[in-house]
């Protein structure tokens, strides 16, 4: 991976790096992350921040902070941009090639990392899966 390669953090991988979780053990994700944001290319896709308030909201995951407060603090990471949902990620996530095996939010995080050119960190195996097919740049940052 190249300094200056942007970088896309699937959700559970946002929140791993906001709260320094030990999931995150990849040396060479945590350098992802750190040379992205020193080039403001580390990007998290807007539609995580739906995902983490529908975990929230579902019990599945709770932090110190109230949620609001959490997400204003965590998209204020200095390097870090809120990427939007456009008209052409949009599309594309309906147009993925190959067969895509993950939900409606990994199908946008991988229309993003393509748009971008981007590596996406994530642990999910249909994001991973479809990296290995050739079809998006991935790390694993779990291992």
């Amino acid at each position: 991976m190249s300094d200056t390669e942007a970088v896309i953090l699937d959700t559970h991988v946002w929140v791993w790096a906001m709260e320094d979780a030990t999931e995150l053990r990849s040396q060479p994700a945590r350098r992802a992350i750190e040379q992205a944001s020193e080039h403001t290319q580390l990007h998290l896709c807007s539609v995580s921040v739906f995902e983490l308030t529908k975990l929230e909201s579902s019990g599945r995951v709770s932090f110190a902070l109230a949620l609001d407060d959490w997400i204003t603090q965590a998209l204020s990471t200095p390097g870090l941009v809120l990427t939007q949902l456009e008209q052409a990620i949009a599309m594309e996530a309906a147009r993925l090639p190959g067969a895509f095996k993950g939900d409606l939010i990994d199908r946008v995080i991988a229309a993003t990392a393509r748009r971008l050119g981007a590596v996406v960190l994530s642990a999910d195996t249909a994001l991973l899966d479809y990296g290995r097919a050739g079809y998006l740049k991935t790390l694993d940052p779990s291992l």
